[in-house]
Formats: C-alpha cells, structure tokens, sequence
C-alpha cells in the first residue's frame, strides 16, 4: 500500500525509528511500521490528501 501524504510519510517513518513509543501510543506494531517504510519509493508527496485527492485545506479567510 503506497504512502498517500507527506504527513503520513513523517507519521510512519517516526514509527520505524520510535517502534515503543508507536506501540504504546498509537497501537502500531513494529513490523506494520517496516513494511510501510520499505514500500515507500520517495519523491515528493501533496502535504495533506482527502478523499484520495490532494486537499489544500481551509484558508482562515475563506472558511465559514
């Protein structure tokens, strides 16, 4: 399964690299954590993704 966002990039290498705390924080078990890092190819990622979609997010000055 390919890494959608750049933010979960971040969210599973930090798992990878911190396997107790993502356990005892977040449930991840390591090896879940290493077969998502090795699957990622790199290159660049939409920052946030919604709906599979690369999402922008609100503007301050445009939410209602």
């Amino acid at each position: 399964m390919p890494i959608p966002s750049q933010a979960a990039r971040r969210f599973w290498w930090w798992a990878k690299n911190n396997p107790k705390a993502a356990a005892k924080e977040k449930g991840i078990k390591p090896s879940v954590a290493k077969e998502f890092t090795a699957s990622d190819k790199g290159g660049k990622l939409p920052e946030r993704v919604k709906d599979g979609k690369p999402s922008r997010g609100e503007r301050w000055y445009g939410s209602k």
